[in-house]
């Protein structure tokens, strides 16, 4: 008797099924272009340190390490190669050199070379020129190189930028300058 109860209990919680939900469907969030573009400016912003004037440089306090960390797990993140591509042209565009700046101290250093001067007053003025043409991008090269894997990180962005050049899904003279994938290595 015991096991003919038994067998009635387990049929009878085989029988008591609960009705089944339909499936929910999956999440999906469409991102605007234009919400894309906003998110990767605003990273951007944070990650890259704003170039300090030329008296102040050697005070520059390097950008959080989770800004860059965000800046590496954001990259990482990128479903593929034409969102890859967009981040690093405005990377490369945006955060690059201060062109205004650089003719301003070029200007400089041309009338001081005209003037009969001391070498010290010129030799500075040259220096500001070249702190004027280091792009603010090279700063976040710099500090992603000192966290737990970033010159492997490095590495890839620069094959990255490599590919999406090579399959034009990024052009223009500000990403086509050895100096942007030089600033990748330094």
């Amino acid at each position: 008797m015991l096991g003919l109860r038994s067998s009635l209990t387990t049929r009878c919680f085989l029988t008591l099924r609960l009705p089944r939900r339909p499936p929910r469907p999956p999440v999906v969030r469409l991102l605007t272009v234009q919400a894309v573009v906003g998110a990767m400016d605003e990273l951007l912003h944070r990650a890259v340190p704003a170039t300090q004037s030329y008296g102040l440089r050697e005070k520059t306090r390097a950008p959080a390490e989770g800004q860059c960390a965000d800046f590496v797990r954001v990259y990482g993140g990128l479903a593929n190669a034409a969102e890859r591509a967009e981040l690093l042209g405005r990377l490369a565009q945006g955060f690059g050199v201060d062109h205004g700046q650089v003719a301003e101290q070029s200007a400089g250093v041309l009338q001081l070379r005209q003037q009969p001067r001391e070498a010290a007053v010129l030799l500075q003025a040259e220096d500001r020129l070249r702190y004027a043409l280091v792009p603010r991008y090279r700063g976040l090269f710099h500090h992603i190189s000192k966290l737990d894997g970033g010159v492997r990180f490095l590495v890839q962005l620069r094959a990255d930028l490599l590919e999406a050049q090579a399959l034009k899904l990024v052009e223009g003279p500000h990403v086509r300058l050895r100096s942007f994938i030089y600033a990748v290595y330094t």
